[in-house]
């Protein structure tokens, strides 16, 4: 090539070289200058790039494709020029790893210099062999001089640029993290700050679109709940996606987030098949996106998801800045969260203190108070801020406690054991007026406070003693008057209940017939004036036309409480009566009805005097309760006395017609059984078959209604004491065998059978008792068998016993009613409900009978099924106790 071409295409690329700011531009220009001068199908200009080379510009059929490539360290002629910094030429090259220009055969390089250090190679090449010449390479040479200066420049001016854009990427960054610090340090809530905070980083790190979902535990969802774009974008289909939508774990971009746990970088979102909003967002120009979760050390509690309508490429500090501002945010959540805990445990300490029922005091380890809440404030009579830093044993505790308190927090603090810490104590304390009342205390030392600090719980227990004592009284009183059913006796023992639990001196009185007043009891602290109080009665009784207390309570059946008398004249306008009331101790009262079925019955007068006492609705009610068990107590003697007189009157009745109707049923058999006789006698016979046996009917009925009689004078002679035995040795089996043989013969629809183990079975005995046994028995199982069937008598020997038992296959008794079988006059209802006649007395005869043969008896029975009654007597050698009476 001439000179003066030469020089001429040097000074147009260095022209060029001048002219251009673009560093890409200035070498694809020089590239196509020098293709002027020296001809060549491939070219390009690579720079390092730390171990690689990067080809910033080409020429050439495959320039597009290769620009941009880079190219590891390798051992072919391009990494030759770098690593010897010589010039390279060949005619004729075997492409070893390959050139991306063209498949060439000529190739010539040379280094690019800048300061004697090496940064990059200008190159091309031919497919023709021996296509360059020397002069190709000076030129190639001087050309890559004159583009050293401006490539370095271009190089250092573009690290210079991206140093800036970095730092301002970092600025920014740091920018959106303290802005976000403040945001959430002006915040009341996290719902108040997270709008602000989306905004600050989608303008401040170059994103579009922000939102937050948050984690619903209870549906096990993320929702959005807050959502940012920016001002010039129409989002409003991608918005209502977002806003409405709700993900499970591992659903789209902040499902992924929230079960992986950490950010997550999408650089082209068309590419992210699994994005069910990527319609939306796409048509939007949404290219990328990034989403990093809100977290603590604890718990994730939500994600913030960034979309940006340019294509971003993962920036690691970025993800870093991003991951800690949720980590900020996450701790902010947790505080707020703990903050909220916090206040709502004060409140709701707050609201027990104020509430509660207890008194609840604190103190610290000098006793002091440091809290003193309502109750305590009602209970001990004290302004709150009136006690509070004063000590607790000058304040509540009594005199005779305070250095026993003392010792108690010195022994504590000094060996950490303590006598009531945790525990329920009952004691004294005080009010603020000196009076002292019971309180039950559990004290706790509140944990981990250094020095120990202590809280009280303290209950006034005066009302649940008062209750206490009041029970134990009236029990008391309910077993007193339960150990008498004697009217009078009764009525002497609740006057001496009261006294001196209720009153110092109480009267009973009680309404007779034609409104009759009677006093039946009077008892006072001092024995000696009882007789007083019993004068006063006689000499000065209540008036009813006076409004006296005592009537005025008959007559309304309310009780009368006077809490203080004062002038006794309203009592009684008899001077004399004054000074007795006087004497006998009268400053207040109660007057008490008493009242039993509906109607009052009488008064309890209940008076106190020298003790001081004044009466309180306490005292009243505790008094009414008593007045209640009382007149039931008395109308229960009364009762019985009642009973009792028609008992005696019946058992009397029963005796005298027992003996009345004896005398002529006697008469009247003896006559029957001669005439009986006389007629076996008579020949030819005197009466047809009808006829004898109608007198039979009346013979058998005769002896029917004596045998009955002589049970109704049975009874009455137990009741009377005057029925005996006349126990005498005899056999058992045999009077056993001679009954059943006596009454075979009238049996039509029934067996007996007697079954015995051994004979004789010897006994001591009364043996026209014992038949009256065995023939009850037996009567009774022939009656309650209406239906006919087998009656089974066994006797047995057991140890020191006979046992007796009768088996019938009868109508049976229910198991309701066999403990009552026993009782006089008791009957099942199955039998009144076949209409089977009887009295119900004989089964009582036959347990009074076998008692005082010292044995026992027992019925065992089936309804539907029959009964069993089994009888016990002892032996010969058993010893009976003497006849009664005797």
């Amino acid at each position: 090539m001439p000179a003066l071409a030469r020089a001429e295409l040097l000074a147009s690329i260095a022209a060029k070289i001048n002219a251009l700011d673009d560093l890409e531009q200035m070498l694809a220009t020089t590239l196509a200058q020098l293709n002027t001068a020296i001809p060549f199908t491939g070219g390009s200009v690579a720079l390092i790039d730390g171990d690689e080379l990067v080809i910033r510009a080409a020429y050439g059929p495959f320039a597009a494709a290769a620009l941009g490539q880079r190219m590891a360290r390798n051992h072919g002629p391009s990494w030759r020029v770098i690593d010897t910094g010589e010039p390279f030429l060949s005619g004729d090259v075997i492409a070893e790893g390959g050139r991306p220009t063209s498949p060439f055969r000529s190739y010539l390089a040379v280094p690019l210099y800048w300061h004697d250090q090496i940064f990059g190679l200008l190159e091309i090449d031919s497919p023709a062999i021996d296509a360059f010449t020397a002069d190709d390479r000076a030129l190639l040479q001087t050309v890559a001089a004159l583009l050293s200066g401006p490539i370095a420049l271009q190089h250092q001016i573009r690290a210079l640029k991206h140093e800036v854009a970095e730092r301002s990427r970092a600025e920014r960054r740091l920018s959106a993290q303290y802005r976000a610090t403040r945001i959430l340090a002006e915040a009341a809530t996290f719902p108040d700050a997270a709008p602000l905070i989306l905004r600050t980083m989608g303008e401040l790190l170059d994103w579009d679109v922000a939102s937050i979902w948050c984690v619903d535990h209870h549906r096990g969802q993320l929702r959005c709940t807050s959502f940012w774009r920016a001002h010039h974008l129409r989002l409003d289909d991608f918005e209502q996606a977002t806003r409405q939508g709700a993900l499970a774990p591992g659903e789209e971009l902040p499902g992924r987030v929230w079960a992986s746990g950490h950010a997550t970088w999408i650089s082209i979102l068309e590419h992210e098949r699994t994005f069910p909003r990527l319609a939306s967002a796409t048509s939007a120009g949404l290219q990328s996106a990034i989403a990093f979760p809100i977290r603590s050390q604890h718990e994730l509690f939500g994600v913030v998801e960034l979309l940006s309508q340019a294509r971003h490429a993962p920036d690691e500090m970025l993800i870093q800045t991003l991951t800690a501002l949720g980590e900020q945010m996450g701790q902010f959540i947790e505080r707020r969260r703990a903050q909220i805990e916090r206040q709502r445990s004060e409140e709701s300490k707050s609201a027990i203190l104020q509430a509660a029922l207890d008194a609840i005091i604190t103190i610290d380890h000098q006793s002091r108070i440091l809290e003193f809440n309502p109750a305590a404030e009602r209970i001990f009579g004290y302004r709150r801020d009136a006690v509070l830093g004063r000590t607790l044993d000058e304040v509540i505790v009594p005199p005779a406690l305070r250095e026993a308190h003392r010792r108690g927090m010195e022994r504590y603090l000094a060996t950490g054991v303590g006598n009531i810490i945790g525990k329920r104590v009952e004691m004294s304390a005080m009010r603020a007026d000196g009076r002292q009342f019971p309180i039950e205390l559990t004290v706790t030392r509140i944990a981990a406070s250094d020095p120990p600090m202590f809280t009280g719980f303290i209950r006034d227990i005066t009302e649940r003693q008062r209750a206490e004592a009041m029970q134990r009284f009236l029990g008391q009183a309910s077993h007193t008057l339960a150990l008498s059913l004697d009217y009078q006796t009764t009525c002497q023992r609740i006057a001496q209940l009261v006294v001196p639990r209720l009153a110092d001196w109480c009267l009973v009185d009680m309404l007779g017939d034609n409104e009759t007043l009677h006093q039946l009891a009077v008892a006072h602290i001092d024995p000696s004036k009882a007789e007083l109080a019993r004068e006063l009665r006689r000499r000065y009784p209540p008036n009813p036309r006076t409004r006296h207390p005592i009537w005025r309570a008959l007559q309304t059946g309310k009780s009368i409480l006077v809490g203080d008398v004062g002038d006794l004249r309203h009592l009684s306008r008899y001077a004399e009566a004054q000074r007795l009331l006087g004497e006998l101790g009268t400053c207040a009262y109660m007057v008490v009805p008493l009242r039993a079925r509906g109607r009052t019955i009488g008064a309890i007068s209940l008076v106190a005097g020298t003790s001081g006492r004044r009466y309180t609705p306490h005292d009243l009610a505790l008094a009414e309760e008593l007045a209640r068990r009382a007149a039931l107590a008395i109308d229960n003697a009364r009762l019985y006395e009642e009973a009792q007189a028609a008992i005696e009157l019946r058992d009397e009745f029963l005796s005298i017609a027992s003996h009345e109707l004896k005398t002529p049923l006697t008469t009247l058999l003896g006559h029957i059984q001669a005439l009986q006789r006389r007629l076996l006698r008579a020949a030819p016979p005197i009466l047809g078959e009808r006829d004898r046996r109608a007198l039979s009917i009346i013979e058998a009925q005769a002896l029917r209604l004596n045998k009955q009689i002589s049970n109704l004078l049975d009874v009455s002679r137990l009741q009377m004491g005057q029925f005996y035995i006349e126990p005498q040795p005899m056999d058992l089996c045999a009077l056993a065998q001679r009954v059943v043989e006596e009454l075979e013969p009238t049996l039509e629809r029934h067996t007996i059978r007697l079954l015995s183990e051994q004979a004789p079975l010897p006994i001591v005995g009364d043996e026209q008792r014992l038949e009256q046994v065995l023939q009850n028995l037996l009567q009774n199982a022939l009656k309650y068998s209406p239906d006919g069937g087998t009656i089974t008598v066994r006797l047995e020997h057991q140890g020191q016993h006979v046992v007796l038992r009768v088996s019938d296959e009868g109508i049976g008794i229910p198991e309701t009613v066999q403990a009552n079988l026993f009782q006089r006059f008791f009957r099942a209802p199955n039998v009144n409900e076949r209409r089977i006649k009887g009295f119900g007395i004989g089964l009582y005869l036959i347990r009074e009978i076998v008692a005082r043969h010292n044995g026992s008896v027992e019925v065992s029975s089936v309804e539907g099924a029959g009964s069993t009654f089994t009888v016990r007597l002892p032996l010969s050698n058993a010893a009976l106790p003497a006849p009664e009476g005797a």
